[in-house]
């Protein structure tokens, strides 16, 4: 059985993606767990391990001096949260 101290209270934050509103599903192990968006939770360690090492690459425009443009990658965290 879980402790109070398996849990980690957590945010996960709203975003500006279509789906930014609606809960992140996270899988550990085969079991899934939809947390909800924009409310602290409680959520068992491993689930928020996941979250911390979830991570996405967006490109970032980069005008260079002779005129041309470049695209250059850099990692963000995939599903945005904070400890509550």
């Amino acid at each position: 059985a879980e402790s109070p101290s398996d849990k980690i209270r957590i945010l996960v934050h709203r975003t500006e993606a279509v789906d930014g509103d609606e809960p992140v599903s996270v899988g550990v192990n085969g079991r899934t767990m939809r947390i909800p968006r924009g409310e602290p939770v409680w959520v068992p360690r491993p689930y928020v391990e996941v979250l911390e090492h979830s991570e996405r690459i967006i490109y970032d425009q980069i005008n260079l001096p002779d005129g041309q443009m470049e695209l250059r990658p850099r990692k963000v965290p995939g599903i945005p949260f904070s400890m509550a």
